[in-house]
């Protein structure tokens, strides 16, 4: 595990401080197989998702994010 030099950012979201964890490609490969062959190019944890809100919405194919309301 390391910290990114950068923010992470997902379309307009972005966090300072992120740590990223690399994984080789033959332990994704079960889970792909499972999957129908979802190929995974990085999944997000939640210690960034946990700041939003968020659904999928399946007719525009795309994740809806909003900020958490304290």
């Amino acid at each position: 595990m390391f910290h990114l030099p950068g923010p992470l950012r997902l379309g307009p979201l972005e966090q300072a401080n992120a740590t990223a964890m690399v994984t080789p490609n033959a332990a994704w490969r079960p889970i792909a197989k499972m999957m129908g062959g979802v190929r995974v190019e990085a999944l997000l944890g939640y210690g960034f998702l946990k700041n939003y809100a968020w659904t999928l919405d399946f007719d525009r194919r795309e994740y809806v994010f909003h900020e958490q309301r304290a």
